[in-house]
């Protein structure tokens, strides 16, 4: 770009979403994937954003929990104490999150902002009130992209309806959702009213308990820090598909929005695994059980393997010369011959079930190293980088892990070129 430009984590510490962030996941000693949980929430709780709930005393015995789970490596003590120091019992979740993250990825460059600050929140009253005065024309703008992007097969990830507003406050239920309300406005979970006067001057004067919501997270991103582009997961880029009608009703102008990268940490032991069953990373993807049994029936005896396929043959070819028979001598054994048919294919297919299952005993050490190279790249099924928590890697493999990934990440940005414009 012959430009300088500088790498900024937006912490979404407004966010209220406390299942989503009460908890991590890592790996143990066993093999097992394991949930750390702080506490969690009770359903008709405040919803209090990120950044007023303490951690409070649960936090000691999470990290009882991860010494516990996790191997006794010379790493382990002083990675986890990286963490302890910003994860305190009288911080909140949020500025906890922000200070670690901080910490890891200040040496690449990463600056690490805090939106909740006063500071920062001062600087958003502006882009709010903005996004309440014209919330209207904003609904119209966001129901017709929604319109537009249903007729083209694309997801519509936030629903959008007319009372709707982007702007949240924080009432006597917590963060809440403004909507409108003929000239006025009220918040959705409380019930609490207030004139457009009203909200507009509680805006200037207590402008902490206002945030933006995830439509208007990115352009409120974009009003107050001079960015190039906005590198977004999987979610945030189907969110910017709609926020771009919000950049329009704002009269904010967009920027490109890229997509992170991703990738697999393939740690020793689970190459070795694919290696010795001749494996690829996809195959770990297989629901449980199906990657096991397609292993184990390389372990059946040709000769077994050799006559089931021939009585299977034999079946398929010889039972409907019997049913085609059977029928002519009378109509009505049609259906017991086709069902001794079905029966006798389903005969073949238990005998070959218990096969696998014996050979699947016998093979203990193939399923637990196979079980164990899944937890570590599908974890719960499910993509490794939305489960297994940094900690994990950190604790096993030392301080130097985060710059082998940096490393390469550097390897692959060598064959990249920038689709981001400089002007």
């Amino acid at each position: 770009l012959n430009r300088h430009v500088v790498p900024v984590f937006w912490v979404a510490g407004d966010d209220h979403d406390f299942a989503e962030s009460n908890h991590f996941h890592l790996i143990s000693n066993t093999n097992e994937v394991e949930r750390i949980e702080l506490r969690s929430r009770p359903d008709d709780a405040s919803a209090v954003p990120l950044y007023r709930e303490k951690l409070g005393q649960d936090i000691v015995n999470v990290f009882d929990r991860v010494r516990a789970l996790s191997p006794d490596t010379e790493f382990r003590d002083a990675q986890v104490e990286r963490f302890t120091k910003h994860y305190v019992s009288e911080r909140d979740v949020a500025t906890a999150f922000a200070g670690a993250m901080a910490e890891l990825l200040g040496e690449f460059g990463i600056v690490v902002f805090q939106p909740y600050v006063p500071e920062a929140k001062t600087a958003f009253v502006p882009i709010l009130e903005s996004a309440l005065t014209k919330a209207t024309a904003i609904n119209e703008a966001l129901i017709r992209r929604s319109h537009a992007l249903q007729q083209a097969g694309h997801a519509v990830p936030v629903s959008v309806k007319e009372e709707h507003t982007l702007v949240m406050y924080e009432g006597s239920r917590g963060r809440d959702r403004v909507l409108l309300n003929g000239h006025g406005f009220n918040l959705r979970r409380s019930g609490e009213t207030f004139s457009a006067a009203d909200l507009l001057k509680v805006a200037n004067t207590d402008y902490e308990k206002f945030s933006a919501n995830v439509l208007l997270r990115p352009v409120t991103e974009a009003a107050v820090l001079p960015t190039v582009a906005y590198v977004a997961g999987p979610t945030e880029v189907l969110y910017w598909e709609q926020a771009d009608a919000v950049f329009d009703a704002m009269g904010i102008a967009r920027h490109p929005v890229l997509t992170r990268w991703s990738g697999h940490i393939v740690e020793n032991r689970v190459e070795k695994t694919l290696e010795k069953y001749g494996l690829v990373l996809d195959d770990l993807s297989l629901p449980e059980g199906q990657l096991e049994s397609r292993l184990v029936r390389e372990n059946i005896p040709e000769e077994l393997e050799r006559a089931l396929t021939a009585i299977r043959r034999t079946i398929d070819e010889q039972a409907p010369r019997v049913i085609e028979a059977a029928a002519t001598i009378d109509p009505t054994l049609r259906k017991p011959t086709e069902h001794a048919q079905h029966n006798m294919l389903s005969q073949l297919e238990h005998i070959e079930r218990k096969v696998v299952s014996q050979l699947k005993r016998r093979n203990e050490v193939l399923m637990r190293q196979v079980a164990a190279a899944r937890a570590a790249i599908y974890p719960l099924q499910k993509p490794q980088e939305r489960v297994i928590n940094v900690l994990h890697y950190l604790i096993r493999h030392g301080p130097d892990y985060l710059n082998g990934v940096m490393r390469a990440c550097q390897h692959w940005a060598a064959h990249l070129e920038s689709p981001v414009s400089a002007e």
